[in-house]
């Protein structure tokens, strides 16, 4: 274990149960050098039915933007808006380091994903592209929270 733990809680578990694995996993983590202890809350990731709307406004913004010989499907959209809005990093595969790749929207929480899909809204509409909005969708309830 020297590249560090990671371990949930849930909210029923008893402390001291909690703290008998993270005592150990810090004493073998010790030995490598000084340790950062850092506790922060689980946030969900997004649902299905946001990923279900994020999806159908790739369509839609595919269906606008595809005119004349340019044609775009949703996965096209998908790798410009994550170009866009949430940029690159460096990925490793076992020793090899793939110079920016793409970030992914799977690793974004429910917040998030709402910040991600606030911008891709907003930058349709400036492009005369009204994405679909349903009411009973996890993304309505996150703006009206916002």
């Amino acid at each position: 274990m020297n590249e560090g733990a990671v371990f949930d809680i849930a909210p029923t578990a008893s402390i001291s149960e909690s703290l008998r694995p993270i005592g150990v996993a810090l004493q073998m983590l010790l030995k490598s050098g000084p340790q950062r202890i850092t506790i922060e809350t689980i946030k969900p990731h997004r649902s299905l039915s946001a990923n279900a709307l994020y999806w159908t406004w790739l369509n839609t913004l595919a269906a606008h933007f595809s005119k004349g010989d340019n044609k775009f499907d949703k996965d096209d959209m998908h790798d410009l808006m994550r170009h866009r809005f949430l940029g690159y990093e460096d990925k490793t595969v076992g020793k090899t380091v793939i110079a920016q790749q793409l970030k992914s929207t799977a690793d974004l929480d429910s917040g998030g994903m709402f910040h991600y899909m606030q911008q891709i809204d907003e930058w349709a509409s400036v492009h005369g592209c009204l994405l679909p909005r349903p009411e009973d969708n996890e993304y309505a309830q996150w703006a009206k929270a916002a």
